[in-house]
């Protein structure tokens, strides 16, 4: 809720609109994730120095780029009023961040950078899809 009251026009937005502007802040997250994953890609810089890490950041990267196509596929969708495979796709978009925060648990001790980044993707994609369930 409070990342759509935070949009200017949700104030004034009916839930086509609301489905809108999520699907926006969807994808200015995975957009800002991708430039956060940038400045990960030496794991040494955030104290860890092992081939590990940048495969982690490496596979993050992968997941965020193909949950950003997924996130236009999906707005496309929105425009045909298609919210079924709006709806579809922003669940794979979700995905993505699963995988990424996952791929850092299979080294024990090994503590992820992603974790704030990709819970709160989770919820962004989330909310969109509750609200795009109202469309259907």
């Amino acid at each position: 809720m409070s990342s759509l009251q935070s949009h200017s026009k949700s104030r004034n937005s009916d839930i086509h609109g609301l489905a809108a502007i999520s699907l926006d802040l969807d994808i200015s997250h995975a957009k800002e994730t991708i430039s956060y994953i940038k400045r990960l890609k030496r794991p040494k810089d955030w104290g860890y120095n092992n081939t590990f890490a940048a495969e982690c950041i490496g596979d993050c990267m992968e997941e965020y780029a193909e949950a950003l196509v997924d996130l236009r596929r999906a707005t496309d969708a929105f425009r045909r009023n298609s919210y079924h495979t709006v709806n579809i796709l922003v669940a794979g978009a979700m995905t993505g961040s699963d995988s990424c925060e996952s791929g850092f648990s299979d080294q024990p001790g090994f503590h992820s950078p992603m974790t704030e980044r990709n819970e709160y993707f989770f919820k962004l994609c989330s909310n969109t899809i509750a609200i795009t369930n109202l469309l259907v």
